[in-house]
């Protein structure tokens, strides 16, 4: 089970001036091929499909621990993308202004406003969803963590990009720390494959070659140590991450360390309404509950009772006693408010409509036309009730007998002969 905390990993600046097109390119950190989508999805299913967890230990607890620090990512990346996006459409009162987002259709993902409700979306900065084809999960502990390392490998660089091509302060401040605690989980994931196979994997590092000590948005995290350190995000499981993640860091030479626990990480922001998109519920003057009835009305002013009493609720067939008995608002002893004559009325036409329709669907079953509006059923000839209704009528030359069309025959065979 994951443990959910109320808190982001790192604090995000207030908004500012928006960037829709800038949060547009910021949605390849979350579900591009290298996005943190990915990173969260590879990493949960590997530890899901994990086999064998008491002979590699360590090697399950680092996936799983990375797993759920990558869960939070995916909602800091969620949060920054809303950041970058309040501001952009006009806010009111709760009721939408005329073509308020007029001015916004050239943006680079129009998604954002027309279905996200100024809101992250799960796709890629073109605007294409997710997909569950980009996790890879091999069953193979080499092979999983080797692509791991390739796959944080990309994900840095696309930070990189991302941060060269974005300038809102939310963005830059999201990029630089992802860009230091991808490199610990880069270093993480070759460490562990030194432990497992002897490789010298200390050889391919810097890949790639991101300057995060030049880079102003790392310096605050490079000096806190954060590109040192694994979380064991468990209060008391996952205790043996050190056996894998140990030794120094192969570009500052810096000793590594597991932490027991989150990261500090600071207060989630709280973006206000987008305009024209109010909750259930609410309105610009509070809760609906919170408004006053209307005078003559009852509670809610809405058509309905205001208070429904025990005796409407334990019995839904008479409550007429109930009904009448004095309200505080609307109403006088001994008459029915407006609303439950309103409902009567609305009840009686349903239940006439219901016995009408199974009047004619009884009488299509037996074959027989419907009871009309007037009165009964229209009646059939004597001849024909004697035959039965489904019996085919014949005519014989010669004879008086009724004809198929139902009328008696009054034409001989002499004058047919004729």
């Amino acid at each position: 089970m994951i443990l959910r905390l109320d808190r982001i990993g790192t604090e995000l600046p207030p908004p500012s001036d928006p960037d829709p097109d800038g949060a547009g390119v910021v949605q390849e950190l979350l579900g591009g091929k290298f996005g943190e989508m990915s990173t969260f999805m590879n990493y949960t299913f590997q530890s899901f499909n994990f086999r064998n967890k008491a002979g590699a230990r360590p090697f399950y607890d680092l996936i799983a621990s990375i797993a759920a620090e990558e869960l939070g990512h995916v909602e800091l990346v969620a949060m920054t993308i809303g950041n970058m996006l309040t501001g952009s459409s006009p806010t009111d009162d709760g009721a939408a202004p005329e073509a308020g987002l007029r001015d916004l259709k050239g943006t680079r993902n129009p998604q954002h406003f027309a279905a996200g409700g100024l809101g992250a979306l799960c796709q890629d900065s073109r605007g294409l969803p997710w997909t569950g084809d980009n996790v890879f999960s091999s069953g193979d502990l080499i092979e999983d963590l080797t692509h791991n390392y390739f796959l944080e490998t990309g994900a840095r660089s696309g930070k990189l990009r991302v941060y060269e091509a974005v300038e809102h302060p939310a963005a830059r401040a999201l990029t630089g720390y992802l860009l230091v605690r991808g490199g610990v989980h880069q270093v993480a994931y070759a460490r562990a494959l030194e432990n497992l196979t002897g490789a010298d994997m200390s050889k391919l590092f810097p890949s790639p070659r991101v300057p995060t000590d030049k880079i102003p948005e790392c310096q605050p995290f490079l000096e806190r140590g954060e590109h040192t350190k694994i979380y064991r995000m468990s209060p008391d499981d996952y205790n043996e991450i050190s056996a894998v993640f140990n030794g120094t860091h192969p570009e500052t030479g810096d000793e590594l360390q597991v932490v027991d626990g989150p990261p500090e990480g600071a207060e989630p922001p709280d973006p206000p309404l987008a305009a024209g998109r109010v909750r259930a519920g609410l309105r610009a003057g509070g809760d609906r509950r919170d408004r006053q009835p209307a005078e003559g009305q009852g509670r809610t002013g809405l058509g309905r009772l205001g208070d429904r009493t025990p005796a409407r609720r334990r019995r839904r067939g008479s409550c007429t006693e109930a009904r009448r008995r004095p309200r505080a608002r609307g109403g006088r002893d001994g008459e029915l408010v407006p609303a439950v004559r309103a409902r009567r009325r609305r009840i009686r036409l349903r239940r006439s409509v219901w016995r009408a329709a199974r009047r004619r669907l009884a009488s299509a079953r037996r074959g027989r036309p419907a009871r009309s509006e007037a009165g009964a059923r229209p009646r059939a000839p004597a001849w024909r009730a004697r035959r039965g209704p489904r019996q085919a009528v014949r005519h014989i030359p010669g004879s008086s007998r009724p004809s198929s069309s139902g009328r008696p025959s009054t034409r001989s065979s002499d004058s047919r002969d004729s």
